[in-house]
Protein backbone atom coordinates (compact mmCIF):
# COMPACT_ATOMS: atom_id res chain seq x y z
CA UNK A 1 0.00 0.00 0.00
CA UNK A 2 1.02 3.64 -0.33
CA UNK A 3 1.18 3.87 3.46
CA UNK A 4 3.43 0.81 3.79
CA UNK A 5 5.66 1.67 0.84
CA UNK A 6 5.99 5.43 1.18
CA UNK A 7 4.28 6.55 4.37
CA UNK A 8 1.76 8.40 2.19
CA UNK A 9 -1.75 8.81 3.60
CA UNK A 10 -4.43 8.93 0.91
CA UNK A 11 -8.22 8.67 1.13
CA UNK A 12 -10.61 6.90 -1.21
CA UNK A 13 -11.36 10.21 -2.95
CA UNK A 14 -7.70 10.32 -4.00
CA UNK A 15 -7.78 6.98 -5.84
CA UNK A 16 -9.34 5.77 -9.09
CA UNK A 17 -9.12 2.11 -10.12
CA UNK A 18 -8.60 1.82 -13.88
CA UNK A 19 -8.52 -0.83 -16.60
CA UNK A 20 -4.75 -1.17 -16.49
CA UNK A 21 -2.24 1.63 -16.27
CA UNK A 22 -2.90 2.40 -19.94
CA UNK A 23 -6.41 3.66 -19.23
CA UNK A 24 -4.96 5.96 -16.59
CA UNK A 25 -2.54 7.45 -19.14
CA UNK A 26 -5.30 8.07 -21.66
CA UNK A 27 -7.67 9.48 -19.04
CA UNK A 28 -5.07 12.09 -18.11
CA UNK A 29 -4.66 13.13 -21.73
CA UNK A 30 -8.42 13.09 -22.40
CA UNK A 31 -9.19 15.24 -19.36
CA UNK A 32 -6.42 17.82 -19.63
CA UNK A 33 -5.15 18.01 -23.21
CA UNK A 34 -7.02 20.13 -25.74
CA UNK A 35 -6.01 20.67 -29.38
CA UNK A 36 -2.88 22.83 -29.44
CA UNK A 37 -1.82 22.01 -25.88
CA UNK A 38 1.56 20.49 -25.12
CA UNK A 39 2.93 17.88 -22.75
CA UNK A 40 6.61 17.42 -22.00
CA UNK A 41 7.62 13.76 -22.26
CA UNK A 42 11.06 12.49 -21.28
CA UNK A 43 13.02 11.02 -24.16
CA UNK A 44 13.37 8.08 -24.23
CA UNK A 45 10.25 6.96 -22.38
CA UNK A 46 7.20 4.74 -22.78
CA UNK A 47 5.59 5.55 -26.14
CA UNK A 48 1.99 5.57 -24.85
CA UNK A 49 2.43 9.00 -23.23
CA UNK A 50 3.17 10.78 -26.51
CA UNK A 51 0.53 8.71 -28.33
CA UNK A 52 -2.14 9.67 -25.80
CA UNK A 53 -1.25 13.35 -26.03
CA UNK A 54 -1.41 13.28 -29.84
CA UNK A 55 -4.69 11.37 -29.83
CA UNK A 56 -6.40 14.30 -28.12
CA UNK A 57 -4.89 16.93 -30.40
CA UNK A 58 -1.90 17.87 -28.30
CA UNK A 59 1.79 17.91 -29.08
CA UNK A 60 4.25 15.74 -27.17
CA UNK A 61 7.42 17.74 -26.60
CA UNK A 62 10.46 15.50 -26.01
CA UNK A 63 12.94 16.42 -23.29
CA UNK A 64 16.08 14.37 -23.73
CA UNK A 65 17.65 12.75 -20.69
CA UNK A 66 21.37 13.26 -20.15
CA UNK A 67 24.12 11.03 -21.51
CA UNK A 68 24.04 9.19 -18.16
CA UNK A 69 20.27 8.60 -18.62
CA UNK A 70 19.41 10.82 -15.65
CA UNK A 71 16.82 13.61 -15.93
CA UNK A 72 18.20 16.89 -17.24
CA UNK A 73 16.07 19.40 -15.32
CA UNK A 74 17.36 22.34 -17.37
CA UNK A 75 16.31 20.57 -20.57
CA UNK A 76 12.84 19.88 -19.15
CA UNK A 77 12.51 23.51 -18.10
CA UNK A 78 13.53 24.69 -21.59
CA UNK A 79 10.75 22.58 -23.12
CA UNK A 80 7.99 24.14 -21.02
CA UNK A 81 5.95 26.82 -22.80
CA UNK A 82 2.68 28.65 -22.04
CA UNK A 83 0.95 25.80 -23.92
CA UNK A 84 2.34 23.07 -21.63
CA UNK A 85 -0.22 21.30 -19.46
CA UNK A 86 1.73 18.41 -17.94
CA UNK A 87 4.96 16.47 -17.70
CA UNK A 88 4.81 12.70 -18.32
CA UNK A 89 7.44 10.15 -17.28
CA UNK A 90 7.93 6.66 -15.94
CA UNK A 91 10.00 5.98 -12.83
CA UNK A 92 11.69 3.50 -12.94
CA UNK A 93 11.97 4.34 -16.61
CA UNK A 94 10.71 2.16 -19.41
CA UNK A 95 12.83 1.54 -21.53
CA UNK A 96 16.13 2.53 -19.86
CA UNK A 97 15.53 0.97 -16.44
CA UNK A 98 16.85 4.13 -14.77
CA UNK A 99 15.55 4.76 -11.25
CA UNK A 100 15.40 8.52 -10.87
CA UNK A 101 16.69 10.18 -7.73
CA UNK A 102 14.64 11.98 -5.13
CA UNK A 103 16.35 15.22 -6.17
CA UNK A 104 15.28 14.73 -9.79
CA UNK A 105 11.65 14.00 -8.91
CA UNK A 106 11.53 16.96 -6.52
CA UNK A 107 13.09 19.08 -9.25
CA UNK A 108 10.32 18.11 -11.67
CA UNK A 109 7.76 18.88 -8.97
CA UNK A 110 9.21 22.38 -8.62
CA UNK A 111 8.97 22.91 -12.38
CA UNK A 112 5.34 21.76 -12.25
CA UNK A 113 4.54 24.12 -9.39
CA UNK A 114 6.29 27.10 -10.95
CA UNK A 115 4.51 26.63 -14.27
CA UNK A 116 1.07 25.50 -13.09
CA UNK A 117 1.51 22.01 -14.57
CA UNK A 118 0.57 18.47 -13.61
CA UNK A 119 3.41 16.04 -12.99
CA UNK A 120 2.25 12.59 -14.08
CA UNK A 121 4.55 9.77 -12.99
CA UNK A 122 3.97 6.17 -14.04
CA UNK A 123 5.51 4.01 -11.30
CA UNK A 124 4.49 0.61 -12.64
CA UNK A 125 8.02 -0.79 -12.14
CA UNK A 126 8.44 0.62 -8.63
CA UNK A 127 9.02 -2.77 -6.98
CA UNK A 128 11.39 -4.16 -9.59
CA UNK A 129 14.59 -2.70 -8.16
CA UNK A 130 18.11 -4.07 -8.33
CA UNK A 131 21.63 -3.26 -7.06
CA UNK A 132 20.31 -1.52 -3.94
CA UNK A 133 18.42 1.08 -6.00
CA UNK A 134 15.93 3.13 -4.00
CA UNK A 135 12.67 4.37 -5.46
CA UNK A 136 11.24 7.78 -4.51
CA UNK A 137 7.53 8.13 -5.23
CA UNK A 138 5.79 11.26 -6.38
CA UNK A 139 3.35 10.52 -3.53
CA UNK A 140 6.07 11.52 -1.09
CA UNK A 141 6.02 15.17 -2.20
CA UNK A 142 3.43 16.37 0.28
CA UNK A 143 3.79 20.08 -0.43
CA UNK A 144 2.63 19.71 -4.07
CA UNK A 145 0.00 17.00 -3.97
CA UNK A 146 -2.50 19.15 -5.88
CA UNK A 147 -0.20 18.82 -8.93
CA UNK A 148 1.21 15.30 -8.45
CA UNK A 149 -0.41 12.34 -10.25
CA UNK A 150 0.70 8.75 -9.67
CA UNK A 151 -0.14 6.05 -12.18
CA UNK A 152 0.46 2.47 -11.17
CA UNK A 153 -0.62 -1.05 -12.01
CA UNK A 154 -0.60 -4.55 -10.60
CA UNK A 155 0.67 -5.91 -13.93
CA UNK A 156 4.41 -5.98 -13.38
CA UNK A 157 4.73 -6.45 -9.62
CA UNK A 158 2.27 -9.34 -9.44
CA UNK A 159 2.63 -10.77 -12.97
CA UNK A 160 -0.99 -9.80 -13.74
CA UNK A 161 -0.57 -8.16 -17.15
CA UNK A 162 -3.60 -9.89 -18.67
CA UNK A 163 -5.87 -8.93 -15.77
CA UNK A 164 -5.78 -5.27 -16.87
CA UNK A 165 -5.97 -3.37 -13.62
CA UNK A 166 -4.27 -0.20 -12.53
CA UNK A 167 -4.94 2.93 -10.55
CA UNK A 168 -4.42 6.66 -10.30
CA UNK A 169 -3.58 8.57 -7.12
CA UNK A 170 -4.16 12.31 -7.24
CA UNK A 171 -5.85 15.33 -5.71
CA UNK A 172 -9.55 14.73 -5.06
CA UNK A 173 -10.59 17.29 -7.69
CA UNK A 174 -8.45 15.58 -10.33
CA UNK A 175 -9.94 12.20 -9.45
CA UNK A 176 -13.44 13.67 -9.65
CA UNK A 177 -12.72 14.99 -13.14
CA UNK A 178 -11.24 11.68 -14.29
CA UNK A 179 -14.05 9.62 -12.71
CA UNK A 180 -16.65 11.24 -14.95
CA UNK A 181 -14.77 10.11 -18.05
CA UNK A 182 -13.99 6.71 -16.58
CA UNK A 183 -17.63 5.97 -15.71
CA UNK A 184 -18.85 7.12 -19.11
CA UNK A 185 -16.39 4.91 -20.95
CA UNK A 186 -16.03 1.80 -18.80
CA UNK A 187 -18.17 2.07 -15.64
CA UNK A 188 -15.63 0.18 -13.49
CA UNK A 189 -12.91 -2.43 -13.41
CA UNK A 190 -14.39 -5.95 -13.06
CA UNK A 191 -15.05 -6.89 -9.43
CA UNK A 192 -13.38 -10.30 -9.60
CA UNK A 193 -10.19 -8.68 -10.94
CA UNK A 194 -10.18 -6.19 -8.07
CA UNK A 195 -10.53 -9.13 -5.65
CA UNK A 196 -7.59 -10.84 -7.34
CA UNK A 197 -5.50 -7.72 -6.72
CA UNK A 198 -6.43 -7.76 -3.04
CA UNK A 199 -5.29 -11.40 -2.87
CA UNK A 200 -2.05 -10.56 -4.67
Amino acid sequence: SLKEDYGADRKTENILVTIGGSEAVYLMAAAYINPGDEAVVLDPDYSAYAEAVRLFGGEAIPAAVGADLHIDLEEVNRRVTPKTKMIFLSNPCNPTGMVYTEAAIRGLARIAQQNNLLLVVDEVYHKLLYDNAKHFSVCQIDEAQDRMVLINSFSKTYAMTGWRIGYLVADAQIIKTLSGLHKSLLICAPGHVQKACVAA
